[in-house]
């Protein structure tokens, strides 16, 4: 459990362990993780995509990001090639997911990331049931963005509501003056 001085805080070797192996439990069942969070969208695999072009992007990329993800708590930074999207629980504990959009490659990898008192969990999500695991994947054009953005709001919705209080649970209340 986290201590209460701010210089010493952090959570235990063991509490820590336990936090990585739910992360890598989740990361072994992404596939039923996928299926739960019933993705609006059937986007092709990542060969598919490019196949089909679809490695341009054009228009803003933010806009669909705040309408996705901002009813659900989510501050969004950035602008270009990479975007931030920050949410405190009610424990305040960090989540983010952290989203590399490249400036010339117009390929997308996102990272759901937990930062407990002391210590970091990352798991990275796919866009698509499709998907190549750990892999990036074409973002397309602005239609084929906001496909992406509406599956990665289904895949941290599921995360959200099951991983998230999860890791809450084993790890208690973060201080509120931790800002990682």
């Amino acid at each position: 459990m986290p201590t209460e001085s701010r210089a010493t805080a952090t959570v235990s070797p063991e509490t820590a362990g336990a936090a990585r192996e739910i992360v890598g439990r989740y990361r072994a069942s992404m596939g039923e993780v996928i299926a739960r969070a019933a993705l609006p969208h059937d986007l092709p695999s990542n060969a598919e995509a490019l196949g089909a072009g679809l490695g341009a992007v054009t228009g803003p990329r933010k806009p669909v990001l705040e309408r996705v993800f901002k009813p659900a708590g989510y501050s969004i930074r950035g602008e270009t090639g990479t975007f931030s999207l920050r949410r405190r629980t009610a424990s305040n504990l960090n989540v983010r997911l952290e989203l590399d959009v490249g400036t010339w490659s117009h390929l997308v990898l996102a990272m759901f990331q937990i930062l407990p008192l002391g210590f970091k969990l990352s798991l990275t999500i796919p866009v698509t049931a499709r998907a190549t695991p750990m892999g990036q994947y074409p973002m397309g054009d602005a239609e084929q963005w906001r496909k992406i953005v509406e599956n990665l709001g289904a895949l941290v919705a599921e995360l959200d509501r099951t991983l998230v209080p999860e890791v809450e649970a084993l790890v208690g209340e973060t201080p509120d003056w931790y800002q990682p």
